[in-house]
C-alpha cells in the first residue's frame, strides 16, 4: 500500500527518520512548497496477510481465548501456526505490542492497515464489553460468510467472462480477417453503402492500422484505473 501525505519537520531527512521509526519505507520526501501536488512521503508495506490467513488467525485466537488462555500466551502459540515468515512477523509484532501493555485493538491498528477498520473496531468493542473471545468468534463467522460469498460471486462470473472473451476474440477475427475481403467487392459496386456497413468497414480499418495505439490506450487506462483505486474515496464511489 502506498501513502502520500504531509508532515511538519525541520528537513526532508528528519521526515525520513520519523517515517522509518514508524515502520514505513520512505520513497520520496521534499518540501511541500517545491511542488509535487503536496506529496511529501509515501511508503510501501512489505508485510501482507491474505483473507484466509486473517480468518485462520481470528478463529484460532478466539478458540484459545475461549479455552482460558491469556492473550499473550495465545499469541505465542499462534506464532508456530503460519507457514509464511511474513505472517509470523506480523503475529510477533502484535504480541510484542500487547506485551508492552497495549490492548489487542491497538496492536492490530498499528499493523499499517493490514486489518480492516471494521475488524479493529469490533475487537475494540469486545475489549470494552469484556467479551473479546465472543467478538473474535463473531468476526470469524463474518469473515467465513464473506469468503463464501466472494467464492460464489467469482464462480458465477467465470462463465460470463469466458463468453465475453470469446465474443471479443471472434469480433476481432471477423473485423481483421473476414471484413477486409469484402472491401474490393463493395468498392466495385459503385453505390452508396448503408451507414452501418460504413461503420463496420471503418472499425476494421482502425483495428488493422491502429491496433498498437489501441493497445497503448488500454495499458494507459489500466494504469490510470490502478492509480485511482488507491484512493479510498474514489474506490468507495
Amino acid at each position: 500500500e502506498t501513502l502520500d501525505g504531509q508532515m511538519e519537520a525541520g528537513s526532508p531527512d528528519e521526515v525520513i527518520v520519523r517515517l522509518q521509526d514508524q515502520g514505513y519505507l520512505p520513497v520520496e520526501a521534499f518540501r511541500a512548497d517545491e511542488g509535487g501536488g503536496g506529496r511529501l512521503f509515501s511508503r510501501r508495506n512489505a508485510q501482507e496477510l491474505n483473507a484466509d490467513q486473517i480468518l485462520q488467525f481470528t478463529t484460532q485466537l478466539a478458540t484459545l481465548l475461549r479455552a482460558g488462555q491469556p492473550l499473550d500466551r495465545a499469541l505465542t502459540i499462534l506464532l508456530d501456526v503460519p507457514e509464511a515468515a511474513e505472517a509470523r512477523k506480523i503475529i510477533s509484532s502484535i504480541r510484542d505490542i500487547v506485551r508492552g501493555g497495549a490492548p489487542l485493538s491497538v496492536a492490530l491498528e498499528q499493523q499499517h492497515g493490514l486489518f480492516p477498520r471494521l475488524y479493529v473496531n469490533l475487537v475494540r468493542a469486545g475489549e470494552s464489553g469484556g467479551g473479546l473471545d465472543d467478538a473474535l468468534h463473531r468476526l470469524a463467522d463474518y469473515l467465513e460468510r464473506s469468503r463464501e460469498l466472494r467464492s460464489r460471486v467469482i464462480n458465477a462470473l467465470i462463465y460470463p467472462v469466458i463468453m465475453v472473451g470469446l465474443v471479443v476474440l471472434s469480433l476481432a477475427f471477423l473485423l481483421t480477417a473476414v471484413v477486409p475481403q469484402f472491401e474490393e467487392l463493395f468498392a466495385s459496386l459503385n453505390t452508396e453503402l448503408a451507414w452501418y456497413t460504413v461503420v463496420v468497414m471503418w472499425t476494421s480499418q482502425v483495428l488493422r492500422d491502429g491496433w498498437w495505439l489501441i493497445l497503448i490506450a488500454l495499458v494507459a487506462f489500466g494504469f490510470w484505473l490502478h492509480r485511482k483505486f488507491a484512493d479510498p474515496v474514489w474506490r468507495l464511489a
